[in-house]
């Protein structure tokens, strides 16, 4: 028999089966009377050609505040509060606010906004379980999977939203289906039963309390995590409803199943996860923070994920469910796109400026010659990374760069790491790269800001900690240590080098890359690294700088719209060194 047809996508280089598609669509295509057709990972207009066949490049067109964003076509009856502004997407108050900031710093203030429905890869939502009667008196559960209605504890459905990705939504189907038929029902708050320690009556398995999904776009397949109300060990009724729920979720009766067995692969999931999160008065976490709280039932370790970048041979980025992953990866290839392209300035004006600098001092010849990975071949930056995560923007930018030297609070993140810093190729490259499990602030105080001439930043919604804000305005001082926390050999011998320098021969940053997801908190930032208070007046700005305080210029804004219909903005900003 002849396999099906499969389809390439160019931007995201998904490989999807013809069935991924409806019958006009590949038939417009085979008999090209279409360019391209939409693709079902990334939802970009991209044009796919059958495997084999040769691709053809896309080019996106990014859309700016004065453009009209894209009409939400679909209809949902689900209830979804990040869709407030669905309809103006591009003229929300943070967006305004923004604007007016960028303006006082004598900046414009474009904006980029993606598709507006079929965005969401990462999907978080709650499921409860309410105590009704039914007409004879009897007790049953009603449950709802779905997010909470803002400012209580009531949970609204929200299975179809129209910002999830098809097939995030295709699975919360599957998953509603199986629960019912293994019998699984919420968790019920505030009854005595949050523990899940019931077993009989109206009350019995009542186990589950959010379900989490992410989508692996090369497989066009779903990680399902499942929160569990149970200690991982010591609960028979916990264990058997979760066997069985698992069991239905993989093999449901339209599959010619059989019954209890699990099979090899998943038509609709990547893999499924389970978190033990048993509930106290005093957690309210989503997922249980345990040594053991984490077990794979089903699938791959990770969802692996390529971004389109103009990177040549690009990172393999690798996702189990416990680190933070871009809910929009799409939106957010383009910010990873532009903080390349202000490297590539970077790069640029430094060896332009070397070319024409004839006097070099034979000190900095003889230090570049003792380096163990100086080259003459290759052109780049040193970088520091805070707030790295796994990796994903500084790994796709590694081939701009010398030296890569990542840090993050996460624990988990130095596997996902190295996991794709491995994949990377060529050899030479990869190893400019190393990683540090340490959080921020201890990063940055310990004098790891030093020796680098770009600083890459990319915190919380909070901002970044008070230590980073001082190391940037202060880090001229020649007491400073540098404080390096690489992985493999050579960057432990490259920090042994770097630590008997004199303090005279070491680079301080000139660039500041700073890609924001919090906008109050970044205002608050960018007005002590400037020494301008918004409006534009210069003085303090609420720190204890010094006369010894070197500041920052703020020499460009722009902003992505990664979550259409919210009030949220994320900000890349550029700041150079005065």
């Amino acid at each position: 028999t002849m396999s099906e047809p499969r389809y390439s996508c160019s931007s995201c280089a998904a490989s999807l089966p013809a069935g991924s598609f409806s019958k006009s669509q590949v038939n417009k295509l085979e008999h090209k009377k279409v360019q391209s057709i939409k693709c079902m990972v990334c939802t970009e207009r991209a044009v796919v050609a059958q495997d084999g066949a040769p691709k053809v490049k896309v080019e996106k067109q990014p859309v700016v505040l004065e453009s009209k964003p894209d009409k939400v076509k679909a209809k949902s009856s689900s209830y979804d509060p990040s869709l407030l502004y669905i309809k103006s997407p591009d003229k929300t108050p943070i967006i305004a606010d923004a604007v007016e900031f960028a303006k006082s710093f004598g900046l414009g203030y474009n904006v980029k906004i993606g598709p507006t429905s079929g965005w969401r890869t990462v999907v978080k939502l709650a499921v409860r379980g309410v105590v009704r009667q039914n007409k004879n008196g009897d007790d049953y559960i009603s449950t709802t999977m779905g997010l909470f209605k803002p400012g209580s504890h009531n949970v609204v459905s929200c299975t179809d939203s129209p910002a999830h990705h098809i097939t995030i939504n295709k699975a919360l189907v599957r998953i509603e289906q199986a629960r019912r038929r293994a019998g699984v029902e919420g968790y019920i708050e505030g009854t005595g039963y949050e523990a899940g320690a019931n077993s009989e009556g109206a009350h019995k398995n009542c186990f589950l309390k959010y379900v989490l999904l992410t989508l692996a776009r090369q497989s066009n397949k779903v990680q399902l995590s499942l929160v569990w109300n149970t200690e991982p060990t010591g609960h028979a009724a916990g264990a058997a409803a979760l066997t069985k729920l698992v069991s239905e979720l993989l093999s449901p009766p339209s599959s010619g199943r059989n019954a209890g067995s699990l099979p090899e692969t998943s038509d609709l999931f990547h893999s499924v996860w389970v978190n033990y999160n048993p509930s106290s008065r005093y957690n309210n976490a989503i997922t249980g923070r345990g040594d053991d709280a984490w077990k794979l039932f089903f699938g791959e370790r990770y969802a692996r994920e390529v971004v389109a970048t103009p990177m040549e041979n690009p990172p393999q980025l690798m996702f189990p469910p416990f680190v933070f992953r871009q809910a929009n990866i799409c939106a957010f290839t383009n910010i990873i796109c532009n903080v390349r392209h202000w490297i590539q300035d970077m790069v640029d004006q430094k060896y332009t400026n070397a070319s024409s600098n004839t006097q070099e001092s034979s000190k900095k010849r003889k230090l570049a010659q003792s380096s163990a990975e100086s080259s003459a071949d290759v052109r780049g930056v040193k970088c520091v990374e805070l707030y790295a995560g796994v990796g994903t923007i500084g790994l796709n930018c590694l081939d701009l760069l010398t030296e890569l030297n990542c840090s993050d609070e996460n624990p988990h993140n130095l596997a996902c790491f190295e996991a794709a810093r491995l994949s990377m190729q060529p050899e030479s490259v990869r190893n400019r790269a190393a990683y540090r499990s340490e959080p921020a602030g201890a990063v940055a105080s310990s004098g790891g800001l030093r020796g680098y001439e770009l600083i890459l930043v990319d915190p919380p919604r909070k901002g970044l900690d008070e230590e980073v804000l001082q190391a940037m305005l202060h880090y001229d001082s020649p007491t400073a240590v540098i404080s390096n926390g690489h992985t493999d050999g050579k960057s432990k011998k490259r920090a042994a080098q770097s630590e008997s320098t004199s303090a005279e021969n070491l680079v301080n940053a000139k660039r500041l890359i700073y890609v924001s997801c919090g906008f109050p908190a970044f205002k608050r930032d960018a007005a002590r690294l400037t020494g301008i208070s918004p409006g534009g007046s210069s003085g303090p700005t609420g720190s204890n700088d010094k006369e010894s305080v070197r500041h920052w210029k703020l020499v460009h804004m722009e902003g992505h719209v990664l979550f259409p219909g919210s009030d949220h903005i994320e900000t890349l900003a550029i700041f150079d060194r005065l």
